[in-house]
């Protein structure tokens, strides 16, 4: 019988839980690198000292379905184009989408970052390991800065439409470098059809995606995307307050409003229209 494999990244937590259900079938640590195995009928279970886990047997997929789905898993190992983007609840700052390009070698070295999606990362995580993503990874970056979001929603552009257009970019621009790799991911936001419709007019359409939500959860390379994404984002809501000298909350609640109402005191209503997607309710409020 073939064996097939299966990798997953854990937590201290999931490993914690692991143990407890698998305690019975824990084998004698002796392999280098290797933090705990375990033997279950055909399938064995092996977690590395780096956070990543590897299932073998003769049905890993179903074992992980039946028995670990707690844990997010990848659903592609290999090369593979991945995008995901940041910024859109965000009243001041800038939408930013990522995409990245990565091979099947990579995907380890995503595991030993211990990369997830973004949102289950602190800041402090994404600072840390940011600069040396950005010099090891290739990826392309599109900033659009809530002057020109504002413009392309005066156009008639909703939210989605907006993000349809610049996934599109960034993986016509990965595809020109990367004309061979077939995988690429989208985290959706949006169902297929109703993405390609946002970009009937465009003379030139990214097409063979693979549309998933969560697709961060199951994909390294959108998970690297948008890690990628928000790394930049810290680094324009440091370079904004840097200017204003002023702490720029993200999101859009309450706190929001506060600070608009003190940036208004201090800078005027006109220099906050510049800085702030106008499409938001918070703008209403002033």
């Amino acid at each position: 019988m073939s064996q097939e494999y299966v990798t997953l990244v854990v937590t201290k937590e999931e490993i914690n839980r692991i143990d407890s259900l698998f305690s019975e079938y824990k084998l004698e640590r002796e392999e280098q690198y290797v933090y705990a195995s375990y033997k279950v009928e055909d399938t064995q279970i092996k977690i590395y000292d780096s956070g990543s886990l590897l299932l073998s047997g003769s049905n890993p997929l179903g074992f992980w379905r039946e028995n670990l789905s707690f844990i997010d898993m990848w659903l592609d190992a290999g090369e593979q184009i991945g995008s995901d983007e940041v910024g859109n609840g965000d009243y001041l700052l800038p939408l930013i989408v990522c995409s990245v390009y990565i091979e099947a070698k990579d995907v380890r070295v995503i595991e030993d970052y211990h990369i997830r999606d973004s949102k289950k990362m602190s800041d402090d995580e994404i600072r840390k390991i940011g600069p040396e993503l950005v010099e090891k990874f290739n990826y392309v970056k599109l900033t659009l800065h809530n002057k020109d979001y504002n413009t392309l929603y005066g156009k008639g552009f909703n939210a989605n439409g907006i993000k349809a257009l610049l996934h599109n970019k960034a993986f016509l621009e990965m595809k020109e470098k990367y004309p061979l790799c077939e995988a690429v991911y989208l985290d959706q936001f949006v169902n297929e059809k109703k993405y390609y419709s946002y970009l009937d007019g465009e003379e030139n359409v990214a097409t063979g995606i693979t549309f998933l939500t969560k697709g961060e959860s199951y994909y390294p390379s959108v998970a690297l995307a948008s890690v990628i994404a928000r790394y930049n984002l810290l680094l324009y809501k440091d370079k904004l307050e840097a200017k204003y000298k002023m702490s720029f909350p993200t999101g859009g609640g309450s706190d929001v409003d506060e600070f608009q109402k003190e940036f208004i005191s201090k800078y005027g209503k006109e220099e906050l229209t510049k800085i702030v997607k106008t499409s938001f309710s918070n703008y209403k409020k002033v």
